[in-house]
């Protein structure tokens, strides 16, 4: 009888790859952006369809990397996670690291690991440039 931490561990490749071009696929398709920003040279009034069909794909092809390598990166948390957990059950001592890798394996799976990176990025820019105004104004 096979678990499913083991069938998890033993099949996690096929698992990761299918579910990382899932997001991918997803990702590139329904990113709303690239109706944006075909709308912003439609309107200017300069349409070209060589420079759409660049932004198209380039933009596609942004978001297909973005998400299928974090979903990856979820994946292989999951896989080094899961590894840890099987090796020694009875013995297991849970660390902070464990849960860096539990946050980042829920968020890898889900999709919503690069967001949240991107996200946290943005927050720091943002919060320096806030920070920096105040002392501006001192």
């Amino acid at each position: 009888m096979i678990t499913s931490v083991r069938f998890i561990i033993e099949y996690w490749e096929w698992l990761a790859y299918t579910f990382s071009l899932f997001w991918g696929v997803r990702g590139a398709v329904l990113d709303y952006s690239v109706r944006y920003q075909t709308e912003l040279i439609i309107n200017k009034g300069n349409w070209n369809w060589k420079d759409t069909c660049k932004i198209v794909f380039l933009w596609s092809s942004f978001q297909f990397i973005f998400n299928a390598i974090g979903s990856l990166a979820g994946w292989y948390c999951t896989y080094i996670l899961l590894s840890r957990f099987n090796i020694s059950v009875v013995a297991y001592n849970p660390s902070l690291t464990d849960l860096i890798l539990f946050v980042m394996a829920f968020l890898g799976i889900t999709g919503l690991l690069p967001q949240t990176v991107y996200g946290l990025v943005e927050s720091i820019k943002w919060l320096t440039m806030y920070i920096s105004k105040g002392f501006k104004q001192s």
